[in-house]
Parts: C-alpha cells; sequence; structure tokens
C-alpha cells in the first residue's frame, strides 16, 4: 500500500511519495510485530538472537517463499535440536490483569514429493514464550512429529506445549500448506496453587475469512507463576532430513503479529528493549530500505538512546497504528528539530495518515512541521522559525518561534470527530484541531525528517491505542429490550444503559422484575433498567414474571388496598376494605365473595371485584351516624325485638332501645275493645250491616282495610275490595266466616 511521506511540500511533492509493502494492523487490529522484510536472505537479524536449526547452520536463514515475499525457514542441518531456537525481547509485559492477549503467526512444514522422511525426527513451526534465562514456559505452532522414521511421514498437526515440555498434538493438516495460527491468552485465570494461564488455539488457511478452534488445545492451563517473568518471544522453525544437502524438509514462519489488552505502547528506544545503537529500530517500525533511520546513543531526551532520522532528505519512520472512524487514541513524542539556512525547508515534523476505508486508496496526512521560511513569521514569533501546521491538501496556520536542536514535545489527541496537535514552542502553546474525515482510519503515526541535510531525533514515544471492544451479550425471553437480544459490541470504557419494556397481552402481562449479570453489569439487580460502564466482557439476562390485571371497584364511601393494577399469577394478595367514617363494610362481589373486610385474593387469573359500603347498613331509615347517637344496632332494623323498626319508634317518640312489646301484647288480649278481631272468629251479620247487602237475589260484600299508628286514629290503606255472590233473597241472615 501507499507509505504517505509526513507533510511533503504540499501539492509539488505529494507526487513523490515513495510505495513500500510495509504491512499495517490488520482487519482484527493485530499488530505487526516482524514480516522479516528488513532482514537479509540467508541471515536473520537482530533484535533476533541464537539459533533454530542443529547440524552446520545454527542460524536460520530468510528467503523467498514463492511470491516475492520474505519468510523465515530453518538451516539445513541433519536435525532441529537447537533448545533455544531465536529469541527476541518482548514489547510488553504480561501481567495477570490481562484477559484478552493474542500472538499470531503464519507457518507451514515443506516435504519433497519424491523424498519422503527416511528417518526420525520433527519439522516445525512454532513461538515460544521464555523468561530472561531462556527458561521455557509455554509455546504453540505445527509440528510434523516422525520420531519413528515412518515413510511416508504423517501428516504435520497443531501443538501445545508447557513448560514441562509436555505436548499436546490437535488437528491434523496438510503439508505444504500456508496457515495463520492465533494463540489466545487469558492470564486472569487461575488454578488452586496459584498458577496463571489459559491458552487457546486457533488456526485457518492462509487468505480464509473463519478461524477454527482446535477442540483438542482449548482452554489448556499455562501453568504460569508468574506472567511477567516471560521477557522473550522465541521462535522455532526445525527441520529434519537424512543427509547434508538433501532429504531436508523444513519448518517455516512469517507475519508474526500481536494484539495487548488496552496497553499504552511506551517506547524509549532503549537497550533493555532491545534497540541496539547503530541498528535499525525494531519492528513494528516501518521505513523505506536505504533511508537513514536507526537507533544512537549520540543524542538523546530520554535515558540513554533515541532514534536518529536523516541526514538525507525527507526521510522518516511509520509507526502502524488502527483507529477505525468513530474511535479515539492519543500518542505523544519528543522531536529535535535539525537546523539549516536554507528557506522553505522543513527541520522535522510530526504526523498522521488517514485511509479512506471504502476505497482503501485515498488518503490524507495531517500534523505540524518545524520550519524555517525567510518570508514568514509565525503568528506571535520574532523569527522565521515557527511551527507549521496543515494537511496535505490545505495550509492552516504557523506559529510562534522555536529553537533548532533543541527538544520539543509534540501531543496528538485523537477523538471521534478531530486530530487534535498540541506544541509547546518557544512561544508559547499551539493547539491546532484538524477535523477527521468521514469513512477515514488512522492508519499511520509517521516521524518525518528534515527536508536538507540535517538529522532529527525523536525520543520517548507513547502510543495509547483505542480501547479493544468488549462484548455485552443481552438474553431476554420476552420484550424488545434495549440494547436487543443478542451479542453486542463496545469500547471498554463505554457507559451503557439497558431496559427493557413488559409485554401486555389483553388482561394478561410479562413483566420485567430485575436481571442477574456477569463482567460489569452487577450480578443482580430489581428494576426493568440499569446504567453501567462495560470495562470487560459481560452479560445481562433480563428475569420476567406473568402478571394478571386486578381491577377493583366500590359502591358507596369507602376504599379498598390494592388498586387497579397487574400481580404477579398465582400469588395470593391480602386485601383490605376500609370504610369511610359513618359508613359500614357490607361485603365482596364479583370474583372475590364475603364479609370479612380483610381476606386474601388469589390471582390465578385476571379478577374484578368490587366493595360495598352503607350508610344504613340495616336499612331501616337511619343512618349508621344517627344509629351511632341513638346506641341503636347498625345492622338490626328492630335493635329491642319488639315488632316495631327503629325509625318508626324514633319518628313517634318512641325509645328504639326500650321494648315496646306490651302494647302489641295488650292490643292482641283486648282486640274486641279496639274494633280488632282475630282472623278466627266468625261474625253474624244482618243484611244491611256493615258493607253487606242483598239486592235481587245478589250478594254484595264491600270491605275496607283501615290502619293506624295510635289506636285512636284510622285511615283508609288502600282501595276498598268488593265481592258480589248470587244468593236466595228469601233469606234473612247471612254469616261471614273469616278465616286464614
Amino acid at each position: 500500500m501507499k507509505t504517505h511521506r509526513c507533510l511533503t511540500d504540499l501539492l509539488s511533492l505529494v507526487a513523490s511519495l515513495c510505495v513500500t509493502t510495509c504491512p499495517l494492523l490488520a482487519e482484527d487490529s493485530t499488530i505487526l510485530l516482524e514480516d522479516f522484510e528488513t532482514h537479509l536472505t540467508g541471515y536473520l537479524d537482530p533484535p533476533w538472537v541464537g539459533g533454530v536449526g542443529g547440524g552446520s547452520y545454527e542460524n536460520p536463514s530468510v528467503g523467498d517463499d514463492g511470491s516475492g515475499t520474505n519468510r523465515i525457514a530453518s538451516g539445513r542441518g541433519d536435525f532441529a535440536a537447537a533448545p533455544d531456537g531465536a529469541l527476541r525481547p518482548m514489547l510488553f509485559s504480561f501481567t495477570t490483569s490481562q484477559s484478552e492477549v493474542l500472538f499470531q503467526f503464519e507457518g507451514r512444514t515443506t516435504t519433497i514429493a519424491d523424498k519422503p522422511y527416511h528417518s526420525a525426527g520433527a519439522s516445525a513451526s512454532r513461538l515460544e514464550f521464555r523468561d530472561d534465562s531462556g527458561t521455557l514456559h509455554f509455546g504453540f505452532g505445527l509440528d510434523q512429529n516422525n520420531l519413528e522414521g515412518a515413510n511416508p511421514a504423517p501428516p504435520p498437526t497443531t501443538i501445545f506445549y508447557d513448560a514441562n515440555r509436555s505436548a499436546l498434538f490437535g488437528d491434523s493438516l496438510e503439508p505444504d500448506t500456508w496457515y495463520e495460527f492465533r494463540g489466545l491468552i487469558d492470564w486472569t485465570e487461575s488454578d488452586l496453587e496459584g498458577r496463571h494461564g489459559l491458552f487457546t488455539l486457533l488456526y485457518r488457511e492462509r487468505g480464509a475469512t473463519a478461524w477454527i478452534t482446535d477442540s483438542s488445545l482449548s482452554n489448556r492451563t499455562l501453568k504460569v507463576s508468574d506472567p511477567t517473568s516471560i521477557t522473550k518471544l522465541g521462535m522455532r522453525v526445525d527441520q529434519v532430513g537424512t543427509s547434508y544437502y538433501s532429504n531436508w524438509h523444513q519448518g517455516q514462519m512469517d507475519n508474526i503479529r500481536y494484539k495487548f489488552p488496552t496497553s499504552d505502547v511506551i517506547i524509549g528506544f532503549e537497550s533493555s528493549e532491545g534497540y541496539l545503537a547503530g541498528q535499525a529500530p525494531l519492528a513494528p517500525w516501518e521505513f523505506t530500505p536505504g533511508q537513514d533511520v536507526r537507533v544512537t546513543d549520540a543524542v538523546r531526551h530520554g535515558d540513554a538512546q533515541a532514534l536518529e532520522v536523516g541526514p538525507w532528505t525527507y526521510d522518516q519512520v511509520v509507526y502502524p497504528v488502527s483507529v477505525p472512524p468513530g474511535e479515539t487514541a492519543s500518542f505523544s513524542v519528543w522531536i529535535r528539530p535539525g537546523f539549516h539556512q536554507a528557506n522553505y525547508e522543513y527541520l522535522g515534523s510530526v504526523s498522521i495518515l488517514q485511509l479512506d476505508t471504502v476505497s482503501e486508496y485515498w488518503y490524507l496526512s495531517a500534523g505540524v512541521i518545524f520550519e524555517n521560511n525567510i518570508d514568514h513569521y509565525g503568528t506571535g514569533g520574532t523569527t522565521q522559525l515557527s511551527l507549521r501546521t496543515q494537511t496535505s491538501e490545505t495550509f492552516l496556520d504557523r506559529s510562534g518561534d522555536f529553537t533548532p536542536e533543541a527538544w520539543y514535545k509534540v501531543n496528538c489527541t485523537i477523538t471521534a470527530t478531530d486530530i487534535i496537535f498540541t506544541v509547546r514552542i518557544d512561544t508559547g502553546t499551539v493547539v491546532q484541531s484538524i477535523p477527521r474525515l468521514e469513512n477515514y482510519r488512522i492508519d499511520q503515526i509517521i516521524l518525518g525528517g528534515a527536508a536538507n541535510e540535517s538529522t532529527v531525533y525523536f525520543d520517548e514515544f507513547m502510543y495509547a491505542p483505542p480501547a479493544l471492544p468488549v462484548a455485552l451479550t443481552v438474553n431476554s425471553a420476552h420484550g424488545e429490550p434495549v440494547p436487543a437480544v443478542g451479542v453486542h459490541h463496545y469500547t471498554s470504557g463505554s457507559l451503557v444503559s439497558a431496559s427493557v419494556q413488559p409485554v401486555t397481552s389483553g388482561l394478561t402481562q410479562e413483566a420485567c422484575t430485575g436481571w442477574t449479570g456477569t463482567g460489569s453489569v452487577p450480578a443482580t439487580g430489581s428494576g426493568n433498567a440499569i446504567e453501567f460502564t462495560l470495562n470487560a466482557d459481560s452479560s445481562i439476562s433480563w428475569n420476567w414474571e406473568t402478571r394478571h390485571w386486578l381491577e377493583v371497584s366500590t359502591v358507596g364511601s369507602g376504599s379498598v388496598s390494592l388498586a387497579d393494577g397487574f400481580y404477579s399469577a398465582d400469588s395470593a394478595q391480602a386485601i383490605v376494605a376500609t370504610p369511610a367514617p359513618d359508613w359500614l363494610f357490607m361485603g365482596w362481589s364479583g370474583d372475590l365473595e364475603g364479609m370479612e373486610a380483610s381476606t386474601t385474593l388469589s390471582m390465578a387469573a385476571p379478577r374484578t371485584i368490587t366493595a360495598t359500603f352503607s350508610d344504613d347498613a340495616d336499612g331501616d331509615g337511619l343512618t349508621n351516624a344517627e344509629e351511632a347517637a341513638l346506641k341503636t344496632d347498625p345492622w338490626k332494623r328492630d335493635t329491642d325485638n319488639d315488632g316495631f323498626d327503629d325509625k318508626l319508634e324514633v319518628d313517634h317518640g318512641g325509645d328504639p332501645t326500650v321494648s315496646d312489646r306490651w302494647r302489641v301484647d295488650y292490643i292482641r288480649a283486648h282486640g274486641s275493645e279496639f274494633d280488632l278481631y282475630p282472623s278466627t272468629i266468625v261474625l253474624d251479620v244482618k243484611t244491611g250491616e256493615l258493607l253487606f247487602e242483598v239486592e235481587g237475589g245478589q250478594a254484595t260484600l264491600r270491605l275496607q282495610l283501615m290502619q293506624s299508628d295510635d289506636l285512636n286514629h284510622w285511615n283508609e290503606a288502600g282501595e276498598a275490595l268488593q265481592w258480589q255472590v248470587p244468593v236466595n233473597p228469601a233469606k234473612e241472615f247471612f254469616r261471614i266466616k273469616i278465616s286464614q
């Protein structure tokens, strides 16, 4: 792909951009550690040290894999027996808080079709992890083991082994085929003895999209007591054969990559980091072959060494990164600009390159340049030495003054929308914000040399990559939760608001009662909403229960302890009816019956209930309040049981709490005195008496029922009744018999 020479002389120099094959980050954000392109064919250069093959060739050789791309291969020896292989310093330290460490490489074992194995041995392509003393902790990769000397040899297989070299073999693969091998390491896992690490191996053919998990080599314990003690990365590309020049079969390796969880890159270009004075910087730093880029101990800002660029025109070094659209990162570096008297000269620069993710072709650089320009003074400055900010398409500003061959720190903050450079020069702090382009990914940090024969130095480089994505798994049996059911990826540190609403169908509802969570989600909680900061792979499972609708109504004045609403299915709900003052509870109706004001309601189904209250519980015409004042029983119409309702007695000046039964008994005993007759009496009446008359053979009887409150005053009770019966008019007397 194209690598942009940082902020060259705008349009006139854009066309002269060098083209290089330096790989950047893969789609999955792994970082290229080694592709062997800078090594001379036939040699393996520092920071790799040590031999791989046995026999006469102790060092592995670098060669062409047939496509014009370098790869590493074992030397031709009788057997691969060197115990340590080739080692280089690790760029980062392992810690027990890391859960997603990844190392990846491409490897294969080669065979000669007409010359299979004729002796015991093994060819291999493996990565190993060791400490300062070279002690092995674990390794993984590809192994073609023919310890029995079979002919033909068995196919190569995946392999994993721990510190005891206890090898476990996995899936069988094809010889002469390039595969990608990926080791996933989780240092947060530990065993009962306090040893750390869990390992899983994945692989795929080169160019394939889907990874295959090797089930035999999945979740294998590493048993490492102190992960921080692992400081060396080793590679084994063993070979086997029967003679010095023929019948040899070798392991081959290419494109070693890695990914650490949210680890900041801090590079001081020191020997303790594997950087050697006079040598090119270690991968993943990239530069065009032939450019003057080296580590030096002659000039530095930090401890002992720095990075030197130049003195040839426009030399530069690139640190590959990957900041996808919308994600954030930052970096800083100290720069010591060069010095030259010529006009329009760049004396050093720091910039980034954005690549169009749609076309994977269009790009734009942006950054700051330390410039000598006698035609322009920087804003607020007094010399022609000013800080220039621009993109590869647009000049932005010149600011202040700086001093050549003095150290200045360049800070760059990459937000979702802007690229912000901050530099403190002699005349103050310069802040320049450059908008990020839509759909553009930041692919490179470029440290640029001078546009003349002066030398530029860089030191104490720091890069904070985008936070690794973390996964949130959402589970729910009902509803439409936010986020939705499934797996969602977020940037670590994201604030997540999760919620779900109830699902109602008629009078039945599925309601969320809370959640259970893992990772960054609290283990348990109630309610249907939660907000949390996502820092690790997590899950949330919404919990549900079925509820039925309860509808409550009242007649009269009073209240019920339960309101309309949904209640847990099959629950027993305590319910209380409370009458208003001077009112009495008369009972339940609907789906609840009974006279008990306090009772229990089963919610096995939707329910409708009514509580009835009355201010005249016995219906005698006196209110409950009046009955209380009279000290009568509000539940009885006739408190004293004398046959007269309480209201009747009150209306006629009586006392409803004192029985008037003696009056009733006296009247019954002396009814004739009051023209009252019992129903069993027979009256002999003469024609024309009472309301009885006979005329023309027709007897007519007229009766009028009378009523009295005091036996003194009478009035009609309804209409008069009349009967006509045929009779013998010759008769003089008739008898009227009254009976029940």
